[in-house]
């Protein structure tokens, strides 16, 4: 059993602050030398909630990943399965909202409306009442855990026209509900609800996407390419526009076009986007550069970020370990992309 560390006021006042900023579990552990498990245990303490809790309607957050994996900021999502975070114990079919993304841990923050913890701290969020403004503390959840797909209940939050509105009643028997807020007896058809307030811009975006690949199945890439770029200007969490923009820009312009569009769709979802790109280039026939574009946006995308954002002191190993597979695999192109990357960012030696 490890030692205890104290939490002193002068340490509660700074995770506070920290915390209301936005700061992530990761980035709190590292600022105080401890783990993130540790960290989910401070913030859930009574006496670093009551001031989590205090002025919470004028916190003003901006997340710094807006889509990941099919789900956006702001999305109404439910857990698809029994998950324990920290000290919560979360069933199947609770119901949170998305604050921000972690692309590296692979998790959302998410405020909760009904929820509970092992201190039995229960609370309740109608964002209907408050404005919809942020709630703290978030609980921070695997992103595999959450599904947008779910039946609709009485209480729950979803979205008609873009705005957040509550379930008062379901009636089955006529497939519509009653919202609180609306005149007494004002039935609203279940299937214009939607628990994203993206789902306009995600049918857009589709439309352009089928569109850009008809075309391109007929060799009209810059067409294709058009369409494309119009998909993810429309909805830009789509990992498939972004791979397909760059696979059309390859087509166009030959090798290197398509690196930033890659790094993009990878940025969503490496697994995703992998997948994704496999399915292009047996579908478009891409070359073996062309693949290694991919490649070198994967690179990108994994290294660069852990450089700028998270532990600076130790990237230069990590560049060197990434530059020794390339050297052993033989990617040429990918080995003179690091070894540039190398000398920006560390011209001193």
């Amino acid at each position: 059993m490890g030692k205890t560390i104290p939490l002193t006021e002068e340490m509660r006042d700074e995770l506070v602050l920290r915390w209301r900023q936005g700061h992530s579990l990761r980035q709190l552990a590292h600022y105080f030398k401890v783990s993130p498990s540790t960290i989910g245990r401070w913030i859930v303490r009574d006496d670093v909630a009551v001031f989590l809790e205090e002025n919470e309607d004028e916190l003003i957050f901006s997340p710094a990943v807006h889509f990941y994996r099919g789900f956006a900021v702001d999305d109404y999502a439910k857990l698809s399965r029994y998950a324990e975070v920290a000290v919560y114990r979360l069933k199947s079919g609770e119901q949170v909202r998305i604050k921000d993304f972690n692309l590296r841990e692979g998790t959302a923050s998410c405020e909760r409306f009904r929820s509970w913890h092992i201190r039995r701290l229960a609370s309740y969020r109608d964002p209907a009442r408050h404005g919809g403004t942020t709630r703290r503390p978030w609980i921070t959840i695997p992103v595999d855990a959450l599904t947008l797909n779910y039946e609709i209940l009485k209480g729950d939050l979803v979205y008609l026209d873009g705005e957040s509105v509550q379930i008062k009643e379901v009636v089955p028997r006529n497939g519509t509900v009653l919202l609180e807020g609306r005149k007494s007896g004002e039935e609203i058809p279940i299937d214009v609800l939607c628990n994203s307030r993206w789902e306009k811009e995600k049918a857009k975006a589709r439309r352009y996407l089928e569109s850009g690949h008809f075309k391109a199945r007929l060799g009209d890439f810059r067409g294709a390419w058009q369409d494309f770029s119009r998909a993810t200007t429309e909805y830009h969490g789509f990992i498939e526009t972004h791979i397909s923009t760059g696979v059309a820009a390859t087509k166009l312009h030959g090798e290197g076009a398509g690196i930033g569009d890659y790094r993009a769709a990878i940025s969503l979802g490496p697994d995703d986007a992998a997948a994704y790109f496999e399915r292009c280039a047996s579908d478009y026939r891409l070359t073996t550069n062309q693949k290694q574009d991919f490649e070198i946006a994967a690179c990108y995308n994994q290294y660069l970020p852990e450089y700028m954002q998270f532990r600076p002191e130790e990237a230069k190993p990590i560049f060197e370990a990434a530059l020794t597979r390339a050297e052993q695999e033989g990617n040429q192109r990918l080995k003179g992309q690091i070894e540039e990357w190398i000398r920006e960012l560390f011209p001193q030696d």
